[in-house]
């Protein structure tokens, strides 16, 4: 649990991405290309942000500009990772009205042990 909770607090964007994947992998869902093309731009500017404050560390002309494309490059990851946590939890809750409207199992319980379902519908 405390590995969890880590995970959650510190790298809140990767646990999010990890838990879409799995999602789509139990879903049987594949992610549009425009979401890759996203991703991909985010990480781009991740990327330019990290190597801007490094040489913004040996040029100090140049800390404003590190400063405000790592301002850009958290903005634009913060919104991706709200995207991901809308798509994870509309298919959270795809998955449960379908299981009490059909019956039928939930697809996101069939592989996740007993004791984390029990949690999750209490």
């Amino acid at each position: 649990m405390c590995g969890l909770c880590l995970e959650g607090c510190c790298c809140d964007p990767l646990s999010l991405s990890i838990t879409r994947m799995y999602v789509m992998d139990v879903k049987d869902l594949h992610p549009d290309p425009a979401d890759y093309q996203i991703i991909r731009f985010t990480n781009c500017l991740q990327i330019a942000a990290c190597m801007c404050s490094i040489v913004a560390a040996f040029v100090p002309e140049c800390r404003d500009a590190s400063q405000l494309l790592n301002c850009i490059a958290e903005l634009a990851m913060r919104t991706v990772e709200g995207c991901m946590g809308a798509q994870i939890s509309l298919e959270i809750i795809d998955s449960k009205v379908k299981y009490i409207a059909g019956g039928t199992a939930h697809p996101l319980e069939t592989s996740v042990p007993q004791a984390q379902v029990m949690v999750e519908r209490g």
